[in-house]
């Protein structure tokens, strides 16, 4: 397979989780996150135990511990994700959490003395301008309104604390799905991962939401059509890809890829008409865009091919 392919399969799985960013909204207009997070997490691994069920029975012992581990630290990514957007404002919870980009290769230096390309990080300050631009809607036109609206946002709450070590949470998860996967099988590990998150659900459901059993039956069915594009697409497809791809593409240069479902999950809103377009919109989007090429390539073009 070549880097390309590679790369676009993850483009794919960026889309994916964007529009799931609109699923998600839709969905917690019904249900409460944990709840939520169950169905999400549990339609998504009953669909493959069904499908892979060959696989699911012949799994190594290694496969089942590494999509323990790799479920364990989504789980808890997911979940600071949630909480911290309890006590914080969206932009700066997102801004937050695709910080990720920044710790992969960072962590991927103190692990394996990894050295990343300088034009890494030329890219990556370019993509957070551009996140700056598009997470906290800084309008050029308009930028003494926008200074007084980052000055509301500018003190520091236990949510935005929340929000940054979600973003090293993924960070981890980028990290540790480029090892497990040059060992073992993705789909098994996808699958055990979704497994682990969905009993995790439950277990801290419990403490927060009560039985979760308890279920508004019209709020469930009202639901169901985002909890299954979650579960199918955003649970099941996009993590499939992003194994895949990360036998093919380095963690930091996933994590990079993937900070695009941000600006993506703005182009489903304005496309759906959950908010209008604007100068942020595209100067942010353009930027992004930009550092991603920058990062991926430092404009060198040559492809590389992986067999």
């Amino acid at each position: 397979m070549k880097t390309w392919q590679a790369n676009i399969a993850l483009l794919i799985v960026t889309m994916i989780w964007g529009l799931g960013f609109v699923a998600t909204d839709e969905a917690l207009k019904f249900l409460p996150p944990m709840q939520m997070q169950i169905f999400r997490f549990g339609i998504a691994a009953i669909i493959m135990m069904i499908v892979f069920y060959k696989k699911l029975i012949k799994a190594s012992k290694k496969a089942i511990i590494y999509g323990l581990v790799i479920g364990t630290i989504f789980f808890i990514g997911m979940t600071l994700q949630t909480f911290g957007l309890k006590d914080s404002t969206v932009p700066k919870n997102a801004f937050l959490t695709v910080t990720n980009v920044v710790f992969v290769p960072l962590i991927a230096f103190v692990l394996y003395k990894r050295i990343p390309k300088n034009y890494l990080w030329y890219g990556i300050f370019v993509m957070l301008i551009g996140f700056f631009f598009l997470l906290f809607q800084f309008d050029i036109f308009n930028i003494s309104n926008s200074i007084q609206d980052l000055k509301s946002q500018s003190h520091i709450t236990f949510g935005d604390f929340l929000s940054l070590l979600c973003g090293f949470a993924f960070a981890f998860h980028f990290i540790a799905a480029e090892k497990f996967v040059k060992d073992e099988d993705p789909i098994v590990i996808v699958m055990f991962q979704l497994i682990v998150s969905t009993i995790l659900s439950i277990i801290l459901a419990f403490f927060i939401e009560g039985n979760p059993a308890n279920l508004e039956v019209n709020n469930f069915v009202l639901a169901l059509p985002s909890l299954l594009y979650m579960a199918i697409f955003s649970s099941i497809i996009s993590f499939i890809l992003q194994l895949v791809a990360q036998k093919y593409v380095p963690a930091s240069n996933t994590a990079v890829i993937c900070t695009l479902e941000s600006m993506f999950a703005a182009i489903f809103a304005v496309i759906l008409g959950r908010t209008a377009l604007s100068s942020s919109l595209i100067i942010g989007g353009l930027l992004i865009t930009i550092g991603i090429i920058w990062a991926e390539t430092g404009f060198n073009f040559k492809d590389e091919i992986h067999e």
